[in-house]
């Protein structure tokens, strides 16, 4: 199975708090599955071989900054160029453990369904908002998607870590 990451920036750059955690993203994917392949605009992919990530594939051809009318289109041109089964991860996705596909039903899966954050929120009414989304998630209310097998535990893949070390005994009173 190819793992795969997509990335293509405005500014044609993959900034370094970003670039951290896609540092840290690859090097996971590729001791789980033992691959990991690099979409992007031909800067950000320049960026990517000159820092030498650890891609087995560096591709700039199927995406560019003229497709970035959405995030989401990038992402659908690579997946549309796949001719073997794959795993796209998020950049910014750690998957601490091997996901075993064989164990689900359905030939894909998602981690958990976005949620929007809204800038102007202090912190503490983030974290409140995160709070009581996470404690009362979509899989565990059917009504609110149509079929709660397609989403993956939030919690499986990287959210525990988050809200370990956000919600400390002081942050868990203020809410």
């Amino acid at each position: 199975m190819k793992v795969v990451h997509t990335y293509v920036d405005k500014m044609g750059i993959i900034w370094k708090e970003l670039l951290y955690t896609q540092y840290l993203s690859a090097i996971l994917a590729k001791k789980h599955y033992g691959n990991i392949s690099f979409y992007g605009d031909v800067e950000e992919c320049r960026q990517v071989i000159d820092l030498g990530l650890p891609y087995d594939e560096v591709n700039d051809k199927i995406v560019n900054r003229v497709d970035l009318n959405t995030w989401s289109i990038p992402k659908l041109k690579v997946y549309e160029s796949m001719n073997e089964s794959f795993l796209h991860i998020d950049t910014d996705t750690l998957l601490f453990n091997k996901i075993i596909f064989d164990t689900y039903d359905q030939n894909y899966l998602f981690s958990h369904i976005d949620m929007h954050t809204p800038s102007e929120l202090s912190k503490n009414e983030l974290i409140s908002e995160l709070y009581k989304y996470y404690s009362n998630p979509p899989y565990k209310n059917p009504e609110n998607i149509k079929n709660k097998n397609n989403y993956f535990y939030i919690n499986k893949t990287y959210s525990k870590l988050f809200f370990d070390l956000i919600f400390s005994k002081e942050t868990v009173q203020l809410i």
